[in-house]
């Protein structure tokens, strides 16, 4: 299975990041078409979810401290033409959040 890892830098603290980020899901979710099935779970400064995006099962686990977030994105081989955008999308959005 393709998988996407990126490691973000960010100043701040591993508490800070972690309620951006739970923020940005809570006001991203009712925005973005073609997502079902979203579960989301966090232990400590782990996030563990889950979604199916037009049909596509897709995994992964985030992972913040003081540094960086780590994001760790599983999909099926039929959205392999989308790792690019994903990829370039995820980091734009991480970047803006937690700067």
């Amino acid at each position: 299975m393709p998988r996407i890892s990126l490691s973000i830098s960010h100043g701040l603290e591993a508490d800070e990041a972690k309620k951006r980020i739970i923020g940005f899901i809570a006001q991203a979710r009712p925005q973005v078409g073609g997502v079902s099935d979203l579960k989301e779970s966090w232990d400590a400064n782990v996030g563990s979810y889950s979604f199916r995006a037009v049909g596509f099962l897709v995994e992964g686990r985030l992972v913040v401290d003081d540094q960086n977030l780590d994001v760790q994105i599983d999909f099926p081989f039929a959205a392999l033409p989308w790792k690019s955008k994903a990829e370039n999308e995820i980091r734009t959005q991480a970047v803006a959040l937690l700067t």
